[in-house]
C-alpha cells in the first residue's frame, strides 16, 4: 500500500477515526493499534527518505477531547513530532 506524502486523520462526532478516506481502528479503541501503526510506517519511510512527516488532524467540532487525546498519543507513540490541527476552512469539503 503506497502512503501519501501527507496524513489525514478525521474524527468523525461518533468518535470514528478515518485516514486518508479509509475508516480504522473501532470507535470504542482508546489506544487505536491500526493508526499507529500506520503512522509509524509512515514515519519510517519518511525518514528513510529524509521528508518530514506530515499528519494533519481534522476534528470534527463534535468529537470528544479525549478522542482528540486518542488520536494525539497514537501520533506520539508513532514518534510523529510535528501535528498540524486543520481548522473549518482548510477541510476540503470533508
Amino acid at each position: 500500500v503506497d502512503l501519501p506524502d501527507e496524513q489525514r486523520i478525521h474524527i468523525l462526532p461518533d468518535g470514528r477515526i478515518v485516514l486518508n478516506d479509509t475508516e480504522i481502528d473501532s470507535p470504542a479503541s482508546q489506544d487505536l493499534p491500526q493508526l499507529r501503526a500506520v503512522l509509524g510506517r509512515f514515519k519510517e519511510t519518511c525518514a528513510a527518505n529524509q521528508t518530514e512527516a506530515l499528519v494533519t488532524l481534522h476534528a470534527d467540532d463534535a468529537a470528544t477531547h479525549q478522542r482528540i487525546a486518542d488520536v494525539m498519543d497514537a501520533a506520539a507513540a508513532a514518534g510523529i513530532v510535528g501535528l498540524t490541527f486543520a481548522t473549518d476552512g482548510d477541510d476540503e469539503g470533508s
